[in-house]
């Protein structure tokens, strides 16, 4: 399918990669790019099999809990039945990279939930990350692209082979550092609407 939707403010070369990367994404083929946190594998959230390639190339069980990423509060509304305010303001604060895990879900197949009734969502700000959902329409998986036991990669060149084999795209004209580097901040919202860090 071509994209011909404008991409504002990135070089030619990296839009180019951005519309290749969601042709690869809408026939349930894995990518391999650098989030807002460390370099990740991404898939359709949606797409069953695209979930388990991800999965089998991390060596991880099928039950594995997943992070995705949205474009915006307004993507994320539409799988989570109600955002205490206080995550409201949170999302539009915090200086951090903030990976939300929402309980209180709709329209998500159960196969993306993994052992857990529950869903971590993030709001992604880095540019060319959030034009790659935008063009895409919906969630994106944002899964260490390392092994099950590995150190998450905060540059290309530290990404496994094992991983790199598996992967249908490399975002390779994109920065080659992550805006931060290094995992996100990590909250649980409860559906009684308590907020609980995870991870700082």
């Amino acid at each position: 399918m071509q994209h011909n939707r404008q991409i504002d403010g990135l070089a030619p070369s990296l839009q180019k990669d951005i519309r290749l990367a969601v042709d690869v994404l809408e026939q349930g083929g894995l990518i391999l790019y650098p989030t807002d946190t460390v370099w990740g594998i991404g898939c359709d959230a949606f797409h069953e099999g695209a979930l388990h390639r991800l999965r089998s190339a991390r060596g991880v069980p099928p039950d594995e809990p997943l992070v995705v990423i949205v474009d915006s509060l307004e993507m994320m509304k539409r799988y989570v039945r109600h955002l205490h305010p206080r995550i409201e303001t949170l999302l539009a604060y915090h200086q951090r990279p903030l990976t939300v895990i929402c309980e209180d879900l709709m329209n998500v197949p159960p196969y993306l939930l993994g052992s857990q009734p529950s869903l971590a969502m993030r709001i992604v700000r880095d540019a060319a990350c959030q034009s790659v959902v935008q063009l895409f329409g919906r969630p994106v998986v944002a899964s260490i692209a390392a092994k099950k036991g590995h150190y998450a990669p905060s540059a290309l060149n530290e990404v496994q082979l094992e991983i790199i084999r598996h992967v249908d795209l490399t975002i390779q004209t994109a920065r080659e550092q992550p805006a931060c580097g290094k995992p996100s901040v990590m909250v649980r919202y409860t559906s009684e609407g308590e907020l609980i860090f995870l991870r700082k």
